[in-house]
């Protein structure tokens, strides 16, 4: 039986469009995959030590996500 590839394509909207992440500069990406960690955590009860990080944030993480 042939092994079958999972290839996982992750988007994000920005101005009502989706963008895939991958397409952004990895600067951006990798902001964007703090701000997604650091949502995480806090649902999972954790309160970072620091709020500035915030501040860093890409704008459309400041917001609420929406699935």
């Amino acid at each position: 039986m042939a092994r079958k590839e999972l290839i996982v394509k992750s988007y994000i909207v920005r101005d009502g469009e989706r963008t895939l992440i991958s397409s952004l500069p990895e600067e951006e990406q990798k902001k964007i995959a703090s701000a997604l960690k650091d949502k995480f955590m806090l649902s999972l009860g954790y309160v970072p030590e620091d709020t500035e990080k915030e501040q860093e944030k890409p704008e459309m993480l400041k917001t609420s996500t929406t699935y």
